[in-house]
């Protein structure tokens, strides 16, 4: 049997198909959106979150955020976080340094393609300093009362004191952390304390002084001692007085006509000695002092002392004499200033069962009427011719 084979050039069989896919290159940057910076502003130290939300078409390669201070120092170039359940990247901070801070997110793909955008937030104090002015307290008039606000805070610093209170009708404004002032008048006093920051916030305290009348006499002046003087004269010194309110002293002389001491001179508190001038000789002149304080409180009297001097028959000091004894009454004054700080840096408190303390201070004022006690029994003396 025969067959036949046609037989196709090679030439005219088709070839197979083939499917070619073209990329197109990654020409599209990341996408960075949602930008935040909170809180803003935020107090000095407090943390600030810088987020945003950043996507590629592709893939990311790469986040950073970059922080720089008001001045432009660089503070943070940190790769973010990623938060997955909010889809965001992030960076936090602490920032100390008040002012305007400024930020810059960049992002890049897989193919090298970068996105940046920038932002800022403020850091500013905004915390209220606080005021502390002292506990409250009890004083007696004519005290010295010290102010001291030094334990008022701030988280910068405080850059201003200021005391003010109303005295005798009047507004009075103390302008430091620590001051003073004296009241000598009783009443209750509210003293407001205002501190102020340097970004001008500012917080007030007030405490109360309550003022009380000091009825208390100061102690009897002591160590009264009589000298002699110039030629007319008889001089005086005593012990001064450790009361902190005292005002001064009132020397009183015997009066033989009416039989009753009268006030011959008021010294100021730092004098602790007199001269009694004018004075006739042969004559016999008794002495008490008293001392008063702030409020007019008068204290008991001192001892009595008495003297006289020479008549002219007997022979009056010489020149030699009347420097010898003011000399004399000098050294004396020196010797009892001594004494007296001496026994102020040693004395102790008075046990609270000794009733000695007080005995003393209730005793009421002399009355320029009264005759006084330990006279001689020839007293007074008869008139003279």
């Amino acid at each position: 049997m025969n067959s036949s084979v046609k037989v196709v050039p090679l030439e005219r069989v088709p070839a197979p198909l083939l499917a070619v896919a073209v990329v197109a290159p990654d020409t599209l940057p990341p996408t960075i959106a949602n930008v935040l910076a909170v809180p803003s502003p935020q107090n000095i130290g407090g943390v600030v979150n810088i987020t945003a939300t950043v996507t590629d078409d592709v893939a990311l390669a790469g986040v950073w955020i970059e922080v720089r201070a008001p001045g432009g120092a660089l503070l943070a170039n940190a790769t973010a976080g990623y938060e997955a359940a909010s889809g965001r990247h992030y960076h936090a901070g602490a920032y100390p340094q008040a002012g305007t801070h400024t930020f810059r997110i960049s992002a890049v793909d897989s193919s090298g393609n970068w996105a940046a955008v920038s932002g800022s937030f403020v850091i500013a104090d905004l915390e209220a300093p606080v005021a502390t002015a002292g506990q409250d307290r009890t004083v007696w008039n004519g005290t010295v009362v010290f102010l001291d606000g030094s334990g008022s805070t701030d988280n910068v610093q405080v850059t201003a004191f200021t005391w003010t209170f109303t005295y005798r009708g009047a507004p009075v404004t103390l302008t430091s952390a620590v001051g003073s002032f004296r009241f000598d008048d009783a009443g209750t006093f509210a003293i407001t304390l205002t501190v102020t920051d340097a970004a001008g916030l500012t917080d007030t305290d007030t405490l109360t002084v309550q003022v009380v009348r000091d009825t208390t006499p100061p102690p009897v002046p002591s160590g009264l001692v009589l000298v002699p003087g110039a030629a007319d004269c008889l001089g005086l010194t005593w012990i001064p007085s450790s009361a902190d309110d005292l005002a001064g002293y009132t020397v009183y002389r015997y009066n033989v006509t009416r039989e009753g001491f009268d006030p011959v001179a008021n010294l100021t508190a730092t004098d602790a000695a007199f001269h009694d001038c004018g004075l006739v000789p042969g004559t016999q002149y008794l002495y008490w002092v008293v001392a008063f304080d702030v409020n007019g409180t008068v204290s008991a009297p001192s001892v009595i002392v008495g003297g006289q001097i020479p008549a002219s028959g007997a022979g009056g000091p010489s020149g030699g004499d009347i420097a010898l004894y003011l000399a004399l009454l000098g050294m004396a004054v020196a010797v009892a200033v001594v004494l007296v700080a001496f026994w102020m840096r040693r004395r102790k408190p008075a046990p609270k069962e000794a009733p000695a303390a007080t005995a003393e201070v209730t005793m009421a004022p002399p009355s320029p009427e009264a005759t006084p006690e330990g006279l001689p029994e020839d007293w007074p003396p008869p008139p003279q011719d």
